[in-house]
C-alpha cells in the first residue's frame, strides 16, 4: 500500500504504470486505487464495529490494518498475552478437533512478528514460525485437555510409532490420537 488517502493526495502516492509496464497490464494511478479501495472496503466489511474509513482512509500496509485491529479488540501484541493459553480449556460442546484448532490458533497469534517486539533485547527481524516442538507441545496440551490420562494412553498405544521416527519428526497432532 502507499500512503493514506487524503484531499491533498487522493491517490495515495499512486503514479500510472509506465512503459516499462505491458500496455495490456497498465494501470492509472486511479485504477490502482479503485483496485485498493476495493480490497479494503471488503476487509472492513468483516470488522464492523471499527469506523470503515479508519480502515479504507487511513490504512497504509497490512501491518496497519492489523495493528487497528488488534488494538480495537484489545488483542495484546506482547509475551504477556501468552498465560492466557493457561485459562483454555474444553468447552462442554466442543469436539476436540475445535479445540485443537482454538489452540493452534492461539499459538500462531502469539508468534512473534517482525518489527514488533524484541526478545532478550535484539529485535526480532523475521516474523517467527511455528517449530515442529512448539506444535508438539500444543499437542501435548490439547490431549491433555481433553482428558489429563489421554498423554500416557496415547504412549503407550503410540510410543513405538513415534520412536520409530528416526531424523525426523512425527508430529503427535492427528486426531487419531485422542479417539
Amino acid at each position: 500500500m502507499r500512503g493514506k488517502k487524503t484531499k491533498v493526495d487522493p491517490l495515495r502516492s499512486f503514479t500510472d504504470g509506465g512503459e516499462d509496464v505491458a500496455e495490456a497490464n497498465r494501470l492509472t494511478a486511479q485504477q490502482k486505487v479503485n483496485f485498493l479501495e476495493l480490497m479494503l472496503w471488503q476487509i472492513a466489511n468483516y470488522c464492523p464495529v471499527i469506523a470503515r474509513n479508519t480502515l479504507v482512509k487511513n490504512s497504509t500496509s497490512i501491518q496497519s490494518i492489523w495493528s487497528t485491529i488488534r488494538q480495537h479488540f484489545g488483542f495484546q501484541i506482547t509475551g504477556a498475552h501468552f498465560i492466557d493459553f493457561a485459562d483454555i480449556h474444553l468447552e462442554s460442546n466442543e469436539r476436540p478437533e475445535d479445540l485443537y484448532q482454538r489452540l493452534m490458533a492461539f499459538v500462531e497469534d502469539i508468534l512473534l512478528k517482525a518489527n514488533s517486539l524484541s526478545h532478550h533485547g535484539d529485535l526480532i527481524t523475521e516474523d517467527e514460525e511455528l517449530s515442529p516442538s512448539l506444535e508438539n507441545f500444543v499437542a501435548l496440551t490439547w490431549l491433555k485437555l481433553i482428558h489429563p490420562d489421554l498423554p500416557r494412553l496415547v504412549k503407550q498405544r503410540y510410543g513405538t510409532e513415534l520412536r520409530s521416527s528416526v531424523n525426523k519428526t512425527k508430529g503427535f497432532s492427528s486426531p487419531k490420537f485422542a479417539t
